[in-house]
């Protein structure tokens, strides 16, 4: 966790001053400035620069990876969140009558991808209540036709924190599909960058394969082992069952 003496070193322009308006411009530390200056050398090199290049890009995702429990090989990058997003929007291919829910409170690249002419999806808009998302407003936005709730956990407009739990009860609840993000789950992602996008409508069609553990006996508020116990029971399914 950042203290008083890192802060100091890291961002020795707060020194004295509170800034908040970080989603619309972050302070980089000084280490940040140092990488840029090296990109710049190493571009110097030419082709041969590439190569160091790719030496920094496997660091970083070796690095993700370790903050988030996964190798390497599972870490993608993306040079924004309006790519991640817009290779999300092309992932779920939407149809008709397909709908997804965006609030009024989120960075615009969780909103335009869903916007465009071409998403044949319908849009329906959670909005806020005196700065704050309601989860009663979402539930009648449901339904089975739902496919997407998009929705950041911290809001970059007014720093709206999303009770998380709350939405995800709400979700399963009331339709029949949802894209989350599960901080319980691990896997690969691939990610398509440059001419390796028009490989995407072929990568759709492979299969995947969910490794699990169950503990039967115990329902949880979130429908997964971090969420609060709820009701216990005694009662196992026999194989037919499951």
């Amino acid at each position: 966790m950042i203290g008083e003496s890192t802060r100091a070193c890291d961002f020795p322009s707060l020194v004295g001053r509170t800034y908040l308006n970080t989603a619309a411009e972050g302070i980089p530390p000084p280490c940040v400035a140092e990488a840029l200056a090296q990109y710049a050398a190493d571009k110097q090199l030419g082709m041969d620069g590439r190569l160091r290049h790719e030496a920094q890009w496997n660091a970083l995702r070796a690095a993700a990876g370790e903050l988030f429990g996964l190798t390497a090989d599972e870490i993608g990058i993306c040079s924004c969140a309006s790519e991640a997003f817009n290779l999300a929007s092309l992932a779920l291919r939407l149809r008709e009558g397909d709908e997804v829910v965006i609030t009024d409170l989120d960075f615009p690249a969780g909103a335009t991808p869903w916007l465009q002419e071409i998403c044949p999806a319908t849009v329906k808009l959670w909005q806020a209540r005196a700065g704050a998302l309601c989860v009663e407003d979402l539930v009648p936005l449901l339904g089975p036709r739902t496919r997407l709730v998009t929705v950041s956990l911290v809001s970059f407009f007014n720093g709206f924190l999303l009770p998380l739990a709350q939405v995800v009860e709400a979700v399963r609840q009331h339709s029949d599909s949802l894209l989350a993000v599960d901080p319980l789950a691990t896997g690969i992602l691939p990610i398509a960058l440059g001419e390796a996008t028009k490989t995407i409508a072929w990568c759709q069609d492979a299969t995947k394969t969910y490794r699990f553990q169950v503990a039967w006996g115990t329902a949880t508020a979130t429908d997964d082992a971090e969420g609060e116990i709820i009701a216990r029971s005694q009662e196992r399914p026999g194989r037919t069952a499951i």
